[in-house]
């Protein structure tokens, strides 16, 4: 080989590597310009509930209630990028989640849904009657938490087809909603997720001083008694951290207020349920009914949502293997809760409001199930009745 040839066979392989070079710096920046690879979220859009205590049941077939539930997964499929989310058939729904699904028709068990047939968020609709007027009400819910984290505007009609025909829109402006909220957040990073519903305070809402929320040791909680001056009754107390609460549930008598399934017993074991209205009066005097902050603090002091509600649930009284450890003395029980002139969940479930608005027709709640450890945080329709937990000022 001649020098010649040498250095020509060199500059040709020079341009060659040269070439390469570029290739390989224009990929790893196309790869750096598009971001890490977001995860495909599977989502879940359930066969829509009838509220068997409210009289839809009887005027409605199964076919319409399918025809609900595939306008509500429509909506889904046409409006979540297929980017980041799979909206799961209905088929493969019913044959991965038909054992539960039956019990879902009567409580709200998203959670142990999700868990069952892999879904990371469930949709469901609720339709109701109130006197001549059908409801609809559309949730969204992440299920590793059992978070809330979008709904539609009740669409309240006369006649099933103005239902059908304004569910399109609530459900279009549901998932732009929480389209908007997500923002491609996981809320697997972090303890509270950042998808739930942002409340925003309300000005009757009495105004506290909001401090930052410090992991404390179960040891450190403080117990004692306090007797309600209105008719005698004495309820355990514990401090935890900064905050003074009830150890129990609240069971004083108001007109608006209910025992479960109107027995006695159940009152004295898991105190009254009060609609939101009522509850806003019902503490004792220099006591209140906790806000949001106040709950947020409790369950960041005690631990994070993730894993708090086993801690604060009772030892026993819990359906299944729900019980809790009682880490602070809580001792929350599972009392249910009454919706449309009926009562549901007592042993699986435990709601309690807030003071904090929603809207002008829902509040925030709080919320434990017996089938999980975490805590979750839910806007309610104000005449709901749930149980109280309240608060030293």
């Amino acid at each position: 080989m001649t020098s010649v040839t040498y250095f020509r066979n060199w500059a040709a392989l020079m341009k060659i590597t040269a070439v390469l070079l570029v290739l390989m710096a224009l990929f790893v920046s196309l790869a750096f310009a598009q971001g890490p690879k977001v995860p495909i979220r599977n989502v879940a859009v359930v066969e829509t509930q009838i509220d068997e205590q409210s009289g839809a049941a009887s005027e409605m077939s199964k076919a319409e209630v399918r025809v609900i539930t595939d306008e509500i997964r429509r909506e889904a499929v046409n409006n979540l990028p297929r980017s980041r989310y799979s909206v799961m058939t209905s088929e493969t729904v019913q044959s991965m989640g038909s054992a539960v699904l039956e019990e879902c028709a009567e409580e709200n068990c998203v959670i142990s849904l999700g868990s069952k047939i892999g879904a990371d968020y469930i949709v469901r609709g609720i339709i109701s009657k109130f006197r001549n007027m059908f409801t609809l009400s559309v949730e969204m819910y992440e299920t590793e938490y059992g978070m809330l984290v979008a709904t539609a505007s009740p669409v309240r009609t006369a006649t099933l087809e103005e239902l059908l025909e304004k569910s399109t829109a609530a459900c279009l402006a549901m998932y732009k909603k929480f389209m908007k909220t997500s923002q491609l957040a996981s809320p697997r990073q972090t303890v509270a997720p950042p998808t739930a519903l942002s409340p925003q305070p309300q000005q009757q809402v009495k105004s506290v001083q909001k401090q930052s929320a410090v992991f404390v040791a179960a040891s450190s909680v403080s117990l004692g008694t306090f007797t309600d001056s209105r008719d005698g009754k004495t309820y355990r107390t514990v401090r935890i951290g900064n905050q003074t609460w009830m150890a129990e549930n609240l069971n004083y008598q108001t007109d608006k207020s209910s025992c479960y399934k109107n027995k006695d017993k159940n009152c004295q074991k898991y105190g009254r349920l009060y609609d939101w209205n009522t509850a806003m009066s019902a503490c004792p005097a220099g006591w209140r009914l906790p806000s949001n902050n106040d709950w947020d603090d409790l369950i960041q002091t005690a631990g994070g949502y993730k894993i708090v509600g086993g801690k604060l649930k009772s030892k026993t009284g819990w359906s299944g293997k729900g019980n809790g450890t009682d880490d602070f003395s809580f001792s929350a029980l599972p009392g249910g809760f009454r919706r449309s002139g009926g009562f549901y969940g007592v042993g699986k479930y435990s709601y309690w409001w807030s003071a904090t608005e929603n809207d002008v027709s829902s509040a925030w709640s709080r919320y434990i199930y017996y089938g999980s450890g975490g805590v979750g945080r839910y806007d309610r329709d104000k005449t709901r009745s749930f149980s109280l937990r309240c608060l030293k000022d």
